[in-house]
């Protein structure tokens, strides 16, 4: 099959496009993940980029009879020296990837170069391109790799995604013979007993605006990684629209007191796990590793789901859990166009020199 690029460059046409063609989109694709999707573009663009005087980008994706078959939210994002061509709203998220449907990817490579084609035509209005985390899963590190170099992309570096294939059969049992020693398993329980002989524990799902406020309250008072006003305000607003259609906030209680939160994104029979918040004074009780063990065992019980995302980091406890990764690429892009882009290849050659 046949594709073709349509770019769009105007804010209020992107979102008009995203919504007709997400209309269009089941909530099951794989690929659709949280930052590709409409009300992340649409919140991220008039709470975040519109002020900054940054520049909405769409590359949609048709197939040769014209229907849409995928997108590519970009951004030309305003910095002090020109515009850095990113994914839209990536500082606050994991990935940068385009959505393709599940129907086309089997022509990932075709329709990646296409894509970067019509980058290529855009080089004018772009000093750098920077993207910190793009693969499919599923398809080989190798190719992507060698697609991107082919159209002058460099890989700054590999970041690992592990994930958590849940068993069809066996449970939680199963997951922690095979995950974790015999003494682990064994310090597992006894801190998920040890909580539970302290004070009872419930999990109560986030269903309500009552039950955001209570989330938002709890996360802005325990987050601990300085996050932006900016930031906890695009995830909480983005939390608020999709709490219905995708999104999750898991709070563990001890008693009425809540001492630990999770927040994931569901897509296509798999749970991408976003982040995890913890209260401080109840630290020494590991409440965040006792969260997780029973999240895991409720999305078992659940059924429907097959996978647990990590998402990029290599934080231990993924690792821990985890039962298989893949890598992600970090990529830059600089070209002749404009003496600023030389200015930052130069800048960064000398930054990761340093590094060294």
């Amino acid at each position: 099959m046949a594709y073709r690029i349509e770019r769009v460059d105007a804010g209020e046409r992107v979102a008009q496009l995203l919504a007709e063609t997400s209309a269009l989109v089941s909530a099951e694709e794989p690929f659709l993940y949280y930052n590709n999707s409409l009300p992340w573009v649409r919140l991220c663009w008039q709470q975040l980029e519109a002020k900054r005087g940054s520049r909405l980008l769409l590359l949609l994706i048709r197939n040769d009879l014209g229907a849409v078959v995928g997108w590519w939210p970009l951004l030309l994002s305003r910095r002090k020296l020109g515009y850095r061509l990113q994914g839209i709203g990536q500082e606050y998220s994991d990935y940068t990837l385009p959505f393709l449907r599940r129907s086309c990817i089997g022509d990932w490579q075709e329709i990646f170069s296409l894509l970067l084609q019509e980058l290529q035509k855009l080089q004018y209005l772009w000093s750098y391109g920077y993207l910190p985390a793009l693969h499919l899963p599923g398809q080989e590190i190798q190719q992507t790799e060698e697609l991107f170099c082919q159209h002058a992309w460099q890989v700054s570096r590999h970041r690992l995604n592990y994930v958590l294939d849940l068993p069809a059969d066996g449970g939680m049992e199963r997951i922690l013979q095979e995950r974790f020693s015999a003494s682990s398993r064994k310090s597992l329980r006894y801190e998920v007993n040890r909580l539970q002989r302290i004070c009872p524990l419930r999990l109560l799902s986030v269903v309500d605006t009552e039950g955001l406020r209570t989330a938002e309250s709890f996360f802005r008072n325990h987050y601990q990684y300085g996050a932006q006003e900016a930031k906890v305000a695009l995830w909480f607003a983005y939390l608020q629209e999709t709490l219905h259609t995708g999104s999750r906030i898991s709070l563990l209680l001890a008693g009425d007191e809540v001492i630990n939160m999770i927040i994931a994104f569901a897509r296509g029979g798999e749970i991408d796990f976003f982040s995890t918040v913890f209260h401080q004074e109840w630290g020494r009780y590991s409440p965040g590793k006792v969260h997780l063990y029973h999240f895991i065992a409720g999305l078992i019980a659940e059924g429907g789901i097959h996978r647990l995302n990590f998402l990029t980091g290599e934080e231990p406890y993924k690792a821990k859990w985890a039962n298989h990764a893949y890598a992600t690429i970090r990529l830059y892009h600089y070209h002749a166009a404009t003496p600023l882009a030389w200015c930052y290849r130069l800048a960064n050659r000398w930054k990761n020199k340093k590094q060294r």
